[in-house]
């Protein structure tokens, strides 16, 4: 065999390459296939996630609510900065004397708080003019009170114990209407504050007024009060109703409060067990969060469902509890539509939305800073009138009192009053002990409990 006809290896390659290039290409198609129907996929999950959710406008005009202004002869602002700024800041004591006075009586605190008191008398009266107007907003329209040391928690609180002092001081004295003008300014300063506040802010304020409503409604249990002067706490408390705004302005101060919570809304992951999140090495967090927001359409998705969560709640929010709309469910809260009126969404797919979507969840859980969470959102028209079931029951207790003094004993049950004291029981009034009692004054325990009989 000559070497020209020896067999060479080089045409045994050639299947092989071709088999390889083949293959490639196979593996190539099959790869575009795949993400093809990835994309798919995800543009299916997506417009899953979005299934029924339309394009929902503002629930209010947000602008208009913005530029609303409160006229300055019903604006206690300038007064309250005007007084903050009378008031004596300057010994290293202030801190302690402050915390001395935490819902003291002028008894319990000593010269040198009382000496304090006195210096600051001209400034606290200056306080006490501002509460007699109905409202309190800053100059920027919306405020965050914590932000302001003018008309923050901590200067209200002060203001509060201050006032106490004052009133507990002429009441041992026998000076019970000067004593009243003080308990009136309390109560009246921390409603002014939940005007066009949100839930929050809101909740903090109605437990506060809840507290410091029971001391005030005390003030009848003196011996030597009248039944005029009684009468004439009542009226004033009655007056106070107007105080504490519409429950819509509260929900439309929330919403803004939220919406300022999806410009940053990459941060938050709500998963269903918050120590699973430890698990997640930090790097990979932002690609889960981007992923997962991908898929389910966020933040659009959690947008367009509060919107309408807040249309369907505005839609109620300023009726009276016994005319609002049945519930379709409470957690989440949805009303079902009026009669003849179709909504936007059906109450079912609205649900479904607000349970599954994730910003939504996190806000509804708790995730979100503490301004933007809707603690109890589902409990909010309980909560916009705990400040009014407050003022019920601190006057139907003053009545009792007026009972009391008239005939030689307490009622055996708020009933008893209508027709002999009062002509009937005040709209936002709710026996102690039921269900939605909450902190309304009077209840259960007490001087003013009007429930039961008083423990003599």
């Amino acid at each position: 065999m000559t070497p020209s006809e020896a067999p060479t290896a080089i045409p045994r390659l050639e299947p092989r390459r071709g088999r390889f290039k083949r293959g490639a290409k196979w593996l190539g198609r099959a790869m575009v296939v795949l993400i093809i129907l990835l994309v798919l996929g995800v543009a299916a999950l997506r417009s899953y996630n979005m299934w029924g959710l339309d394009d929902a406008p503002e629930p209010f005009d947000i602008a208009a609510f913005q530029a609303e202004r409160i006229p300055d002869d019903q604006n206690a602002y300038a007064i309250f900065k005007r007084a903050y700024e009378m008031l004596d800041k300057k010994p290293p004591s202030f801190t302690n004397l402050q915390m001395k006075m935490r819902e003291a009586e002028w008894v319990d605190i000593n010269a040198e708080a009382r000496d304090w008191i006195d210096r600051n008398l001209p400034a606290l009266e200056v306080w006490r003019t501002g509460t007699d107007l109905p409202f309190l907003q800053s100059p920027k329209g919306l405020l965050d009170f914590s932000e302001d040391p003018a008309v923050s928690w901590n200067s209200r609180t002060l203001w509060s114990q201050m006032a106490l002092l004052q009133a507990s001081r002429l009441e041992d004295a026998g000076d019970f209407s000067g004593a009243w003008k003080w308990h009136k300014a309390r109560l009246r300063g921390w409603l002014q504050t939940g005007y066009r506040q949100p839930l929050i802010n809101l909740f903090s304020t109605s437990f506060r007024f809840s507290q410091l409503s029971t001391r005030s409604q005390s003030w009848a249990d003196h011996k030597g009060v009248t039944v005029a002067q009684i009468r004439t706490a009542m009226a004033d408390l009655e007056a106070m109703d107007g105080l504490t705004g519409k429950p819509s302005d509260t929900l439309k101060a929330q919403y803004l409060f939220m919406e300022q919570s999806f410009q940053n809304y990459w941060q938050y992951i709500p998963p269903s067990d918050p120590n699973s999140v430890k698990v997640v090495l930090d790097p990979v967090r932002p690609a889960i969060q981007w992923v997962k927001y991908l898929v389910t359409n966020e933040p659009e998705r959690s947008k367009r469902t509060l919107r309408l969560m807040f249309a369907n709640w505005l839609a109620e929010a300023d009726k009276p509890m016994a005319e609002r709309s049945k519930e379709f469910s409470k957690v989440p809260l949805i009303f079902l539509p009026e009669p003849g009126k179709t909504p936007p969404i059906s109450p079912q797919t609205l649900a479904w939305h607000a349970e599954n979507g994730p910003l939504i969840f996190a806000m509804r859980d708790g995730y979100l800073p503490m301004r933007a969470n809707v603690w109890g959102v589902e409990n909010w028209p309980r909560q916009v009138e705990a400040s009014r079931r407050s003022l019920a029951g601190m006057r139907v207790g003053m009545a009792s009192r007026i009972y009391e003094i008239e005939t030689g004993k307490w009622p055996s049950s708020p009933d008893e009053l209508i027709g002999k004291v009062i002509p009937k029981l005040p709209e936002n009034y709710v026996e102690a002990g039921s269900d939605q009692a909450g902190n309304q004054a009077g209840a259960p325990a007490g001087k003013a409990n009007a429930k039961t009989p008083r423990a003599k």
